[in-house]
């Protein structure tokens, strides 16, 4: 069935929005890059000493603030827009009044099962919508809780109270155990299995973007459209993710 969401609004108007949608897309496909790559560091040979552990804390810490969080939120502002624009123009929007209720381990299951089967009645909006709500989710839920397990995984320097061992080996002369880090109320698998997760709810908002960027497009002249193909950046080519 067609998507008539947009009759009523104007090809100037749906250009705006288009634009609008277009730019969230490429912000949001810029961080799946980063936490791409922070799978395959999680998935990597856990550090076997407290200062690789305190390394790779640092650095997965510092990753999600710098990055994930500015741009994923900046995505999520131009995903809002997109719909306050669209609902301003007269556009018909079907969002879904669950999805603000759920909590984060319901909306998480919500979206997977939305992104498989969309509901009938569902406009290029709603998918908007579902994108909005996958950024949100990774951003505020998924990866704060990759780096709260991280956090929860004590090393030897975070030992108290030990008293200090007389040479190489203490008394005994033997040589010193070495210390690895302990999993203690939180672990790298868990670490790892958020990031995962993080990385489908920003798979599916590309997705998701891109899709309705496609209908966008349908309802605008093509010679428009072709001058804005032009104009655009040639390093984020438009794809349709299927």
């Amino acid at each position: 069935m067609a998507d008539v969401s947009m009759a009523d609004v104007s090809k100037e108007k749906l250009r705006s929005i288009l634009a609008q949608a277009e730019a969230a897309a490429k912000k949001i496909r810029a961080q799946r890059v980063h936490v791409l790559a922070l799978q395959f560091l999680l998935a990597d040979d856990p550090p076997s000493d407290a200062a690789g552990l305190k390394r790779l804390k640092g650095f997965v810490s510092g990753v999600i603030d710098k990055y994930h969080h500015e741009g994923l939120e900046a995505g999520a502002r131009d995903l809002t827009c997109v719909l306050n624009m669209a609902a301003a123009s007269g556009a018909s929007l079907a969002l879904n009044s669950s999805f603000p209720v759920m909590s984060e381990e319901q909306l998480y299951e919500a979206l997977l099962a939305h992104a498989q089967e969309i509901p009938a009645g569902s406009t290029a909006f709603s998918r908007v919508e579902a994108a909005l709500f996958a950024v949100k989710l990774a951003q505020e839920y998924l990866l704060p809780r990759c780096v709260e397990h991280l956090a929860q995984i004590t090393s030897p320097d975070d030992t108290a109270g030990e008293p200090p061992q007389a040479g190489i080996g203490g008394e005994t002369g033997q040589p010193a155990e070495e210390k690895v880090p302990q999993e203690s109320g939180g672990s790298l698998e868990q670490a790892s299995d958020y990031v995962d997760r993080a990385l489908i709810l920003v798979n599916l908002a590309v997705q998701h973007v891109d899709l309705a960027a496609a209908v966008m497009s349908s309802f605008v002249d093509p010679a428009a459209e072709e001058d804005d193909a032009k104009s655009s950046d040639d390093s984020d080519e438009f794809v349709v993710i299927t």
